[in-house]
């Protein structure tokens, strides 16, 4: 695993990882429990780009060499995932993947996943008290997405913000020195609306 420090300040630490190996994906991934096994051989090494601070993740991720996966959230913490690239067979929680797809994580969620070579996606993990804050703020009712459950979610004028931001975020973590605290405020907020 080769693993590249982009940034580091008083609130992000931003890396970049290309994974040959299955326990470099359980370092590389910030924010979540990962179990994987290698299923195969793949054209290249995974690639990952991972932002974080104490209250938020973000992920993002391009499958070299296929996997199978298990993944974990804490009962304090929410995930919303955009998938970016998705070859047929690629499957998460009995959700067949494909480009566009949108998923939310409730606490305490868990992820079951078949992860084909050249899946892309991203993904942000946020702590619950950090939404609530942010629905505070945009005086706008929060209810986080049930316990243990998966879900996809449609394509909405409600949830197309959300796959927005998370492609923003994805933007500014790969730029270096830009800052991501606003695109992390702006997934939150979209999050919060979903």
């Amino acid at each position: 695993m080769s693993t590249e420090l982009l940034e580091r300040s008083d609130e992000w630490s931003v890396r970049r990882a290309d994974v040959d190996e299955v326990d470099g994906i359980r370092t590389a991934m910030f924010g979540l429990e990962v179990e994987a096994v290698r299923t195969a051989a793949g054209p290249r090494p995974n690639r990952v780009l991972a932002a974080h601070r104490d209250r938020f993740a973000f992920n993002s991720v391009s499958q070299g060499f296929p996997t199978r996966s298990r993944t974990a959230l804490t009962d304090d913490v929410v995930m919303a995932i955009a998938v970016t690239a998705a070859p047929p067979g690629s499957r998460w929680c009995e959700i067949d993947l494909r480009p566009g797809s949108l998923l939310l994580y409730g606490p305490a969620s868990e992820h079951a996943g078949i992860n084909l070579a050249g899946l892309q996606f991203t993904c942000a993990i946020i702590e619950l008290d950090a939404l609530a804050e942010h629905a505070d703020a945009s005086m706008s009712r929060f209810a986080p997405p049930p316990r243990g459950v998966v879900r996809e979610v449609a394509l909405t004028d409600a949830t197309l913000p959300l796959k927005r931001a998370l492609d923003s975020c994805a933007d500014a973590a790969g730029r270096n020195g830009c800052s991501l605290q606003r695109p992390a405020d702006d997934v939150a907020r979209a999050l919060v609306l979903a």
